[in-house]
Parts: structure tokens; C-alpha cells; sequence
């Protein structure tokens, strides 16, 4: 009987050893079942802003020209319609939100982490 319990602790110190010491990071990146797989979905919320703010220049080159106004007075139609644009950013947010991010409170993590880094690495 002492030679199983023996065995017993020996295995629990090894499972134990083995749990304490293994390279975690690498096992949860290559474990399928990794929390939503959120670094992936960032990038994705990333891409999703710079295609958003690509949209935005195209549609102000395209349909806003410049306006030659005077040096003292303020064309508000023409400002009024440029910050319309802005609308694109929340479209753009909408979709993030309902296709690509994950379950939760992980959804609003995943979208402001992804957008805001890729605002910070455009901008910057």
C-alpha cells in the first residue's frame, strides 16, 4: 500500500510541477478554445477603423470641395455637411460591434482596444 500511495504523490508533484511551470502563454495561444480568440478580433476592430477613415478622406475629396470663403466669415452649410461625415465613424463602430466582436463585456473590451490602437498608430 505504500508503494501506490508513493506513486500517487509523486504524479500530483509532477501534475502540479508541470501546471506551475509550463510556457502559459504559448498554451493559451494555441489552445482553439482561447477566450474568443480577442487579439485576432482587435486587429480585425483595427482594420475596421482604417477602412472607416478611408471612406471618410474618399467621401471629403470626392463630394465636399473646398469652399473660397473670405477671411473673416463661416460657410455653415459646408461645415455642417463636412461633420456629417463623422456619421461613417458610428456605422463603422455598429459593425464592429454586431459582426466581429465577441460575447459580452469582451465585445466592448475587443472594439475600443482595436480602435483606439489603431487611431493611436495612425495619428501618431
Amino acid at each position: 500500500m505504500g508503494s501506490s500511495v508513493e506513486r500517487g504523490l509523486v504524479s500530483r508533484r509532477v501534475l502540479c510541477t508541470h501546471h506551475q511551470f509550463r510556457p502559459g502563454p504559448i498554451v493559451r495561444r494555441l489552445d482553439p478554445r482561447a477566450e474568443y480568440s480577442a487579439f485576432w478580433k482587435c486587429v480585425q476592430a483595427g482594420g475596421a477603423y482604417l477602412f472607416t477613415q478611408l471612406c471618410k478622406m474618399l467621401l471629403l475629396a470626392t463630394f465636399f470641395p473646398t469652399t473660397e470663403a473670405a477671411a473673416g466669415s463661416l460657410d455653415i452649410t459646408g461645415e455642417f455637411l463636412k461633420s456629417t461625415v463623422d456619421i461613417i465613424d458610428l456605422i463603422g463602430l455598429h459593425i464592429v460591434m454586431s459582426k466581429f466582436a465577441g460575447k459580452g463585456q469582451l465585445k466592448f473590451m475587443i472594439a475600443g482596444m482595436g480602435w483606439a490602437t489603431a487611431e493611436l498608430v495612425v495619428t501618431r
